[in-house]
């Protein structure tokens, strides 16, 4: 029962750690057009 609980909260993490790292590097990406212009 307790591993299971764990599986889905590491599931969790990796896929909000994920959407971490898109929104960054977007955020990035933004700030690189700025600066370009």
């Amino acid at each position: 029962m307790l591993e299971h609980s764990f599986r889905i909260y590491r599931k969790q993490c990796l896929a909000l750690r994920r959407t971490l790292d898109e929104h960054s590097t977007r955020h990035l990406d933004d700030k690189k057009k700025e600066s370009g212009s």
